[in-house]
């Protein structure tokens, strides 16, 4: 999302449709974790390690609002 907010309005809406569509359709039931197998799309079960949910990084998912970049999908 840091790379849609400065790219056009295409890359915009090809980045957010992307994120969308992994929201909807990933198994895991994490919120917005940015630890996952990217050949499955679940979170990664390694016994013990640590969970990576909702942490500080996933920020970027603000950066269309914080730089006042809103338009129409």
């Amino acid at each position: 999302m840091f790379a849609a907010a400065v790219s056009s309005d295409e890359t915009k809406r090809m980045f957010i449709n992307k994120t969308a569509k992994w929201i909807n359709e990933t198994p895991t039931n994490r919120a917005m974790t940015d630890l996952f197998d990217s050949t499955t799309g679940a979170f990664p079960d390694y016994g013990g390690s640590p969970v990576f949910v909702a942490r500080p990084v996933v920020g970027g998912m603000f950066a269309l609002l914080a730089l006042g970049k809103g338009f129409e999908l």
